[in-house]
């Protein structure tokens, strides 16, 4: 198994200022390099406190420079808010600047907010995605980025710098709905998927995504990769009761956010299982559902929380395994401890895979 870290910049604690926490977040990167995790994973929101992480292809670019062997992962690029075009210049640049560590995550976006933000009718966003995905392949496998679907029609166009690694393997698409499980199938992607609840009731999506992946591509898929919450301290009690605080806290952030509770989901094509949620949360309330979302996430000591991974691993097979050490205002010190022992007690135990 291989682990990372999210870096989510999210300014939750109003005693430090916005250049403080981000200067935070960017030891915290150092750090995990330091400590031999795999992977660096940058998300795209917009105009929020939740994430202030405009442009993930900026941000990797600046760790590009700071790191040398950590994998920089884009979580994700959201492909409805951008032109294909543009996504596959950036990412053409940023595989030159780092070397070739780029791993490019891809997403559709869930805040009506941002959609309303940027102008893009969310209605489009799975149209935009199934269109926008194949052709910034084409173009990193080509050079040469071409279009005639209705959202992106382009005549052959070349992409500079010229592309000059394959992105084989080094492809991700964010999935929490059935569709989108079957487009990272379809695009040859490893499913990548946000921990919300319990992983008993992932492994149903994982299955149909290896499903699909096998007919689609007649080959073997590759791990999915997991992201959630993490809090670790050699006291249990301890950590459960700042995953019960903070986790707690950051959910918040997540239901204001997305509005997950929201009626606007009801006949956006593209967003049934939202949808459904939306029901879910309006039948049995926001605190229980926020219970349910902290429960669903990793704390503990480091024996603990090593078999939490195990049990996931059991269930969905050998995975790449990130975790946001850092979220709902949760004090440095505390992080520090957590991606601490993630480092040198956690990922350890995993290093020989099954």
């Amino acid at each position: 198994m291989k682990f990372g870290i999210q870096v989510f910049f999210q300014h939750g604690d109003t005693r430090i200022s916005q250049r403080e926490m981000f200067e935070h977040e960017i030891e915290l990167c150092l750090r995990a390099e330091q400590l031999g995790l795999h992977y660096l994973l940058s998300p795209e929101h917009h105009s929020t406190d939740y994430s202030i992480a405009p442009d993930p292809t900026q941000m990797l670019s600046y760790l590009a420079a700071r790191t040398s062997t950590i994998g920089l992962v884009t979580g994700a690029v959201i492909l409805p808010w951008h032109h294909p075009f543009r996504v596959a210049e950036k990412v053409a640049l940023l595989d030159y600047l780092s070397g070739g560590r780029l791993v490019l995550g891809f997403g559709r976006g869930l805040a009506k907010k941002e959609y309303d933000l940027l102008g893009v009718d969310m209605s489009e966003a799975r149209g935009r995605f199934d269109e926008a995905a194949p052709m910034i392949l084409d173009a990193l496998a080509s050079g040469v980025m071409k279009g005639d679907g209705p959202f992106f029609p382009m005549q052959p166009s070349q992409i500079l710098p010229v592309p000059d690694q394959s992105f084989e393997g080094r492809l991700l698409s964010i999935g929490r709905s059935e569709d989108s499980v079957l487009a990272a199938a379809d695009l040859g992607a490893a499913l990548t998927f946000v921990i919300q609840k319990p992983i008993e009731e992932h492994v149903d999506f994982v299955e149909k995504y290896r499903a699909r992946f096998r007919e689609r591509h007649n080959a073997q898929p590759p791990p999915v990769w997991t992201i959630d919450f993490l809090v670790i301290d050699e006291d249990g009690e301890k950590a459960a009761q700042l995953a019960h605080d903070y986790i707690s806290s950051y959910y918040i952030t997540v239901s204001e956010h997305y509005d997950t509770g929201g009626s606007h989901f009801k006949g956006l094509k593209g967003y049934e299982h939202y949808e459904a949620g939306a029901a879910e949360m309006q039948r049995v309330g926001a605190d229980e559902i926020a219970r349910r979302y902290v429960s669903a996430n990793t704390y503990g000591t480091p024996e603990e929380v090593i078999a939490r991974i195990e049990h996931r691993r059991s269930l969905i097979g050998d995975h790449v395994a990130l975790f946001a050490p850092s979220f709902g205002g949760l004090p440095y010190e505390t992080v520090n401890t957590t991606l601490t022992l993630l480092g040198e007690r956690v990922a350890p135990h995993f290093a020989g895979g099954r």
